[in-house]
């Protein structure tokens, strides 16, 4: 095996990233912060290597770059801060896909920062410094002590578990429901009845499938809930927010049945909008919540009816004051003026890159958000009138996936974001954290819009909460679908089919397109570089069918999964 091959990028005039750092920790006893770029690459020779090096991973007019070189002595004080292995890292996938588009086809490739420090510390003053400064969030990152051998993550198909629920009492129902599923008790019984009904225990990508569709980020729980005031009834808030809506149709053209609003605009076109909070995410890795946040509002937008063209972002932020003192933060939160800086920025990349503008947007301050900041993201974007209705698949259309890759980051994303936050979210939770991509995101957008003007769409929504689970089956609501997720393009080995299923990895979106017109929508992708894949297809048969090659692993009613959800009351 051709071992890891380490390339260092080196600002030869002036170091941005380490003066920044050197103002923000504002130390006496540093007198200046170095910094450098590691790219690590796998599969590739020397020769190869250095090709790379030159085109890809340096500029010559102001870099230089190393080849398995140290650029610090070995008496430097030094740290190296990169990925989690697992985790998403933007700018490895990049390189995966530039090197391809170059000739060169890498195993792996990764990337991280090494940071030489000069002045009157010690190694572990810097490490106390890294940590209390925030210079890295050890939930998705960490301190390189050794280098890695290989990048490549291994592991064999997970297997697909039966979990035994129908002879079970309520505390272990319960059990089962915390920090994973967060269903209620009630909830849990209904899915308990269900099972004993058809005379079989569930299998856990059921399960899941279930405490997905039933979260309260997918099914608004609380905004449908009974109401109760004063001992009377009074009608659900969903119910009073439609009606209110409705009143003023003059130029309504879709509401409260897509993935954003759409009104008419100008000229038989419609203008469509949708903002949506990102505030579990961001409270545990503000830089990764609002990049995932604007992404998904930006795919929302493109996923209304057949396709809208993405305009504008927008941004509401509100978090404690950033001075606040830590004895005042509760345990297991993160500091307001590092999420105030890094959400911020996450806005800011994702839409830059998309090159979709930030039009407006505002931050307020108040300390009770020291728990949980509020972070909410918008996006606006035009569409053909005529192509502004949500779309209803046929049966024997197949299912196309575009975009990034599925991996274990996002798992439990939308049942987490349905939890009390506690001092344990962090630890317990944090395999429902997502990096964006968003160079990934805009290949997807060009090649989408193309496929939308040639009418090639039937339906589309983009895989958000919830991942294919939510995706799939909301648009198979009303007919069924088959899906082979062996098909699915992995990130890495060694997921089980349930993670596969609901994992929420982001830039992903979800098509229904005719056979006929298969190809055609699959030669569209190709040509802007974003990778497509044909998962499934749409059924008569009203059931949710998810095979992992042959193997059945999920075998669900629609209407259970759809409308099973006993209805909550609030008192």
């Amino acid at each position: 095996m051709i071992q890891t091959v380490r390339v260092v990028q080196i600002d030869e005039k002036e170091d941005l990233k380490g003066n920044s750092i050197l103002a923000q920790i504002n130390n006496p006893q540093v007198s200046k912060i170095r910094s450098i770029r590691v790219y690590r690459l796998e599969g590739i020779d020397r020769k190869k290597t250095k090709f790379l090096a030159e085109k890809l991973l340096s500029e010559s007019i102001n870099q230089k770059y190393l080849i398995d070189s140290p650029a610090f002595n070995k008496s430097s004080k030094k740290i190296e801060i990169a990925y989690r292995p697992g985790v998403m890292n933007p700018e490895a996938a990049s390189i995966v896909k530039a090197a391809r588009d170059l000739g060169i086809k890498l195993s792996a490739a990764d990337s991280s920062w090494e940071y030489e420090f000069f002045g009157k510390i010690k190694n572990d003053e810097i490490k106390k410094i890294v940590n209390e400064q925030k210079l890295f969030n050890p939930l998705i990152e960490y301190i390189v002590e050794k280098p890695p051998k290989t990048l490549l993550i291994k592991g064999g198909v997970g297997s697909t578990a039966t979990v035994l629920i129908r002879n079970i009492n309520d505390g272990e129902l319960m059990m089962l429901s915390k920090d994973k599923l967060f269903l209620n008790l009630e909830e849990m019984k209904v899915i308990q009845k269900y099972f004993q009904k058809i005379k079989r225990d569930p299998t856990d990508c059921e399960l899941e499938t279930l405490a997905q569709t039933w979260s309260e980020h997918c099914a608004h729980k609380t905004f449908k809930a009974k109401l109760i005031v004063n001992g009377k009834k009074k009608t659900p808030l969903i119910e009073r927010l439609k009606n209110e809506a409705l009143k003023h149709n003059k130029n309504i053209v879709s509401a409260f049945v897509d993935n954003s609003g759409v009104m008419e605009f100008y000229d038989g076109f419609a203008i469509c909008g949708k903002v949506e909070t990102h505030n579990s995410p961001s409270a545990i890795e503000p830089y990764g919540g609002a990049m995932t946040g604007s992404g998904g509002v930006f795919r929302d937008v493109l996923g209304t009816g057949q396709g809208a063209k993405i305009i504008a972002s927008t941004d509401i932020f509100c978090f404690a004051n950033p001075s606040l003192p830590r004895k005042m933060l509760p345990p297991g939160c993160l500091p307001p003026d590092y999420l105030l800086k890094r959400v911020v920025t996450g806005v800011r990349d994702y839409g830059n890159r998309v090159g979709i503008p930030t039009n407006n947007g505002s931050i307020h301050f108040h300390d009770d958000f020291r728990a949980k900041p509020t972070v909410i993201v918008g996006a606006y974007g035009i569409i053909p009138v005529k192509k502004a209705q949500k779309g209803k698949p046929k049966t024997g259309d197949v299912i196309v996936i575009i975009g990034g890759r599925t991996g274990r980051d996002g798992v439990h994303g939308n049942t987490f974001a349905s939890a009390e936050m506690t001092d344990k979210t962090i630890d317990v939770n944090s395999s429902a954290v997502q990096i964006g991509n968003a160079i990934e995101e805009k290949r997807m957008i060009d090649a989408i819009v193309e496929v939308s003007n040639k009418n090639l769409i039937r339906a589309m929504t983009d895989c958000g909460a919830g991942g294919f689970s939510s995706a799939i089956g909301e648009i198979g609501e009303k007919t069924g679908v088959r899906v082979d997720l062996s098909k699915a393009p992995l990130k890495y080995h060694g997921l089980s089919p349930w993670e596969i299923w609901v994992s929420e990895s982001q830039e992903r979106m979800i098509l229904a397109v005719s056979k006929k017109n298969a190809r055609k929508v699959l030669e569209i992708c190709r040509k802007y570089n974003a990778e497509a894949t044909i998962l499934g297809e749409f059924t008569n048969t009203e059931k949710l069918e998810i095979f992992f090659g042959k193997k059945l692993i999920c075998n669900l009613s629609m209407d259970f999964l759809h409308h099973g959800l006993p209805q909550r009351t609030m008192i």
